[in-house]
Parts: C-alpha cells; sequence; structure tokens
C-alpha cells in the first residue's frame, strides 16, 4: 500500500466485538468506554496523560513538536559532520551554518510483515528481538515517515599554498532528512508491541559556493567527495543502521504501546495496523478534528470473540455432584428428658420452595468483571408443541451480578429473601458475562426453567408418641442446625430420631434418653477430620498422626485425657464447658500394634473411652 498524507488527524483505535462463527459482520463498540476502563485504567497518572495526548493530538502536529525538540542535537549532528568528512587537503573548516526547516510532512504506511521485511532488519538492529513463538508471518508493520526537504549546511576552507595567500572556499550540503517510527504489532495480543525509531539522509548534494570553490572543483575534480561516502556516514558511522529506542526520541511514544500490554486479561486475542483513509467522526477519542475528510488517520484495530453463553444451571445440580446423603447429627446421643440438644443436618435437598439459585461458570475470553441476568415468573418451560411460548408474561428482573464464588467454583446469584417466591411455581432465569463494565462479552445463555418445591420444611419426630419436637426450614444448601428441647414426660430408653418431609423419612438417628433429673454417663467420641462428625464403629489409626475427640456430660473443669487407662500415659488436659462438653485435639503417639484405647477420667471418677485398633505404621 502505498504512503498516505496524515495532516490533522490523531491516531484512532477500534475495538471490535465479533460474532464466533457468524455471519454478523464486526459491531463497534464504545470507543470512551472502552479507553477510560481498560486502557487508561491500569496506567500509572503519567503513562495516562501521555497516551491522552497522543490520542486528542493531531499525529502531525505530534511529530513536528518531536522534530523541534531535536534540532539543536540535529545541528550539532551536521557540524560535526561537516567537520570529519571536508576534504583534508583544503585546509580546516570554518564559518559552519545550518540551516534547517521548521517541519516536515508526515505519511504512513501499513502492510503485513515478512520475514524479509526491512522494518524487520531494523528492530533486530536496535536490540529489540522478535519474540519466541511469535510469527512475523502474522503481523502487521506500520511506518511512520516524517520528511524533512531542503536541509542545508554551509562552510569555508583556507586554501593550503607553499608561500602563496590563496582565496577561501565556499562550500554547502543540501540533504533531505528523514524520520520512520517503525510500529509492529503480532497479530496476537500475547505479544506486545515494538516501537522503534530511525533516522536517514537521502538526496544529498555538494556544491561550491564561490568562483575559489568553483575553481578547485574544477581543477582538482573533487565534486563528489561527500556523495563518495555511504549516504548515512553524514550522520552515522559507517556500516550501521541509524535506529535507536523510541524512549530516546520521547517516553511519550512508548506509552500508547504500554497501554495495550493489558489487553489479554479483556478478551482482546487480536491485534492489527492499518491506514485509514476515510477515519470516521465517533472514532477519535476526542473532539473530531477540523481536517476530517481530507486526511488519512493511523488506525489500530482490535478483535474480541463474542464468546459463547454461559451453561446456568440449579445451584442443586451443579456438575460434579451427583449424589448426596441425608444425614442427622445430634450434639449428643445420650440426653436427659427436658434438656436441650443441638441437631444438625446435612445432605438434605435445598430448599427452594421460596427461594432459587443458580450457578453459571465464565466464558469470557478475558477477565469477568460482571453478569447480568434475568429473571422472573414463567408461565411454564416450552414444550415442543409451544417452542415460542414467551417465558415472561410479567415480572422481569434485570440484575447486575459481581464476580462470586459460589458452589464448585462457579458464579452464583440467589433470588433475595425479601421477594419470597411462590411455593411450586416455574420462574426461568438467563444470564449473560461481561469482562469490560457496560460491555458485553458473551451471549445471552438459555433460558433456565425451575419450578419451586410444594415445602421446603422437614419435621424432626421422635418416635415416643410421635413426638414432634420441631419444624426446620431447609437453606438453598440443603443444610440445617436447630435447637431442640426434649420433653421432659419423655420415658427414660433410646429412641429413633427422624426428619420427615410429610410421610417421608429422609434421614434418623438414635438418641438414648434418660429420666428427668438424673444425669447421663460421660461419653467420648472421636470425630472424623473431614466433617467434624463422630465416627460410628471401629476407629483404626496407622501410626502417629493427630486425632479430634469430644466428650460430653462431664463436670465442669478440667478433664485428663490418657491413653490405655488413667494413671497411664497422659495425652494432656482438656477443658469442659458449662454444659459438660469439651473438644480437644491431641497427639496420637503410634504405640505399639493392636488394641488401645483414649480414655477421658475426672476425680469423680466420671470417666469415659473410644476403643482403638492400632494398625503399625502404613507402609
Amino acid at each position: 500500500m502505498p504512503y498516505q498524507s496524515i495532516k490533522g488527524t490523531p491516531p484512532i483505535v477500534l475495538p471490535w466485538y465479533v460474532p464466533v462463527d457468524s455471519p454478523c459482520p464486526p459491531r463497534p463498540a464504545p470507543y470512551l468506554t472502552l479507553f477510560d476502563e481498560l486502557l487508561f485504567g491500569h496506567l500509572t497518572t503519567q503513562q495516562q496523560a501521555a497516551a491522552r495526548k497522543l490520542l486528542t493530538t493531531p499525529l502531525d502536529q505530534y511529530v513536528d513538536a518531536l522534530w523541534t525538540g531535536q534540532q539543536d542535537l540535529m545541528t550539532a549532528k551536521v557540524r560535526s559532520a561537516i567537520v570529519a568528512n571536508a576534504p583534508k587537503d583544503l585546509g580546516p573548516v570554518s564559518d559552519i551554518t545550518v540551516e534547517l526547516p521548521e517541519k516536515g510532512t508526515l505519511q504512513a504506511e501499513a502492510a503485513p510483515l515478512s520475514p524479509q521485511a526491512p522494518q524487520l532488519q531494523l528492530i533486530q538492529e536496535a536490540g529489540v528481538p522478535w519474540p519466541s513463538g511469535s510469527s512475523a508471518d502474522a503481523a502487521t508493520v506500520m511506518t511512520l515517515q516524517y520528511v524533512v526537504p531542503a536541509c542545508n549546511g554551509y562552510w569555508t576552507q583556507q586554501l593550503r599554498g607553499g608561500g602563496f595567500s590563496l582565496p577561501a572556499t565556499d562550500w554547502a550540503v543540501n540533504f533531505n532528512f528523514t524520520l520512520s517510527l517503525v510500529l509492529i504489532v503480532s497479530d496476537s495480543t500475547r505479544y506486545p508491541m515494538f516501537l522503534v525509531a530511525a533516522d536517514a539522509v537521502t538526496d544529498m548534494s555538494v556544491s561550491a559556493e564561490n568562483w575559489a570553490a568553483a575553481t578547485v572543483v574544477a581543477g582538482l575534480g573533487i565534486a563528489a567527495f561527500f556523495t563518495g561516502q555511504p549516504l548515512s556516514n553524514l550522520l552515522h558511522p559507517p556500516d550501521q543502521l541509524g535506529t535507536f529506542p523510541a524512549e530516546q526520541l520521547s517516553p511519550d511514544l512508548v506509552s500508547l504501546a504500554d497501554a495495550f500490554t493489558a489487553l489479554p486479561p479483556w478478551g482482546f486475542t487480536e491485534i492489527s495496523l492499518r491506514v485509514n483513509p476515510t477515519p470516521p467522526a465517533a472514532a477519535f477519542f476526542g473532539a473530531p478534528p477540523v481536517a476530517l475528510g481530507s486526511s488519512a488517520a493511523v488506525e489500530i484495530d482490535l478483535t474480541h470473540p463474542c464468546d459463547g453463553p454461559p451453561t446456568i444451571t440449579n445451584a442443586s445440580a451443579i456438575a460434579g455432584k451427583s449424589f448426596s446423603v441425608a444425614t442427622l447429627t445430634p450434639s449428643a446421643t445420650n440426653v436427659s428428658a427436658g434438656a436441650q440438644i443441638c441437631v444438625s443436618g446435612r445432605g438434605f435437598p435445598a430448599g427452594q420452595a421460596t427461594k432459587l439459585q443458580v450457578v453459571w461458570s465464565d466464558t469470557c475470553s478475558g477477565t469477568l468483571v460482571e453478569s447480568e441476568l434475568q429473571w422472573g415468573l414463567a408461565a411454564a418451560p416450552p414444550t415442543p408443541t409451544s417452542p415460542g411460548m414467551a417465558p415472561f408474561p410479567t415480572n422481569l428482573a434485570d440484575v447486575i451480578v459481581a464476580p462470586t464464588s459460589g458452589p464448585e467454583g462457579h458464579n452464583a446469584y440467589a433470588t433475595p429473601p425479601d421477594q419470597p417466591l411462590t411455593p411450586n411455581t416455574w420462574y426461568a432465569f438467563r444470564v449473560r458475562d461481561f469482562d469490560c463494565r457496560a460491555m458485553v462479552a458473551t451471549q445471552w445463555s438459555s433460558w433456565l426453567f425451575l419450578q419451586t418445591q410444594a415445602s421446603e420444611q422437614v419435621e424432626l419426630v421422635l418416635d415416643f408418641q410421635d413426638l414432634q419436637l420441631a419444624t426446620v426450614s431447609l437453606a438453598l444448601s440443603g443444610e440445617f442446625t436447630e435447637l431442640v428441647t426434649v420433653p421432659a414426660d419423655v420415658a427414660a430408653g433410646t429412641y429413633v430420631l427422624s426428619a420427615m418431609s410429610g410421610s417421608r423419612r429422609l434421614a434418623q438417628t438414635s438418641l438414648t434418653i434418660f429420666a428427668a433429673g438424673s444425669r447421663p454417663p460421660a461419653t467420648l467420641e472421636m470425630l472424623s477430620p473431614g466433617t467434624n462428625a463422630p465416627i460410628q464403629g471401629l476407629v483404626t489409626l496407622f501410626g502417629a498422626t493427630t486425632v479430634t475427640v469430644h466428650g460430653e456430660h462431664f463436670d465442669p473443669g478440667t478433664v485428663e485425657l490418657w491413653l490405655d487407662g488413667a494413671g497411664a500415659t497422659s495425652l494432656g488436659p482438656a477443658t469442659v464447658d458449662g454444659a459438660g462438653s469439651f473438644t480437644a485435639s491431641l497427639a496420637w503417639p503410634a504405640p505399639d500394634p493392636g488394641w488401645h484405647k483414649i480414655v477421658a477420667a475426672q476425680p469423680a471418677p466420671r470417666q469415659a473411652e473410644i476403643p482403638i485398633w492400632e494398625g503399625g505404621i502404613a507402609q
């Protein structure tokens, strides 16, 4: 593509959301939102100012300012080059004058980058390695050329003669100066931008400025003493390119490249460069330039795939949760009539009569910032005979959900407690994800239809005259904890405590009840490391480990723990609370293989024990 003139237009950056596997054309996203949220959100204050300046200043004016700032350095380089390259036979150099134009013209070209492209050699010569794993064939190179024509240098040399006074010779060198800014990007945002500056001298000529110099040229034949050298020798040593890091020219130039380093976390997967001959007014970060319509603009295109929809499901049926067993766990299995115990339930069906919870996984290309969820009352789920039925006749809610860590690491949403649902009623939910606020990253999920239960209550029933001790409401987790009182008139004996849903028994456990006023015997149990529930049946240990024990019906104060009997090997003391219970972690010392026991003893004497089989150190 030929170079195109850039005059009066700042660079533009266009983000595109592209539907995956869809014939739909790309859809431009809100430009200001993108820059404020992403490109500037992670930059330092200094970098933000530099990037905003680059995106609101016409690019040619920006480079004009760079040229103005470099003129003193350029003048010094030209003076040094004249002194170093002027023929020594003509005598010492004096009266050097350098004239440089105030500004030049800017033009731009963009093209695919091939391995043989001279621009790739430029970044290699500048010491910037092309990243491993990035293909130059899948990259774009943008070259900005700032051409400053008609640069001039003048000097005088006094001819030397054997005792003769010879006239001075006046000379002029004329050349064009070009400053090139080369921006190379891989097609993948995994790799950074590469920005290199290079300068060059072209169309250089040397001429005589007076009759004495013209006479010397005719007589000595040295008209081409400058042009006989490589053109770049005027400003650079022989055999070296005039490349240097862009930050040496201006630190601001690298700020825009820095701004793109955070694109992958926001889901932008491709980047490309082009020269847009007719840039749209809405694409400019600031106000549209006055010169719009008469100049091309440098354009950076960012591509974000329109990701597939999330999969939304009932929280009680998430992947990996194939079954559960309902269990009842009383805080004590021995209790006196008239006393209280705490009963916990786990593994029950989720309580979904007046509330529902849904979960979904993140399908964004980038970082999930928020999700939009719609839900409401549904007449019924669509059927093959009514596929077009509207899911929401009324009461549609639209909520923004921050990323959450729900069950199994999913994002989760539960209907609000102050908006209780109607039991035995259909509701529908759908969701889509964002990886930038106010910018959609995924398609909408399918509608998920859920029906609330007829009831979420469970009755705790003791099989003493079918005595109902409590009615509890299940949480969405399928768990509950309830403090219940055993009536004082319950006769002593062993009973079954059941969790009932109507006529269905969901779980059961046994309770031994003692007569009111009597004191149950002390008990000692070992707790499971995973659930802290009492271990039922034989306890087997292998070698040294840490175990947790729980005791009930002891006297408040201190209880001593022993291995194999009171007064034998001490395992340490534990503190008994006012309710007569304690929980303690202790070190199992790996005794000889065989039968052993842990004994909890008080002076009353009041004691209990746990039989343990020691299997020896596991091989």
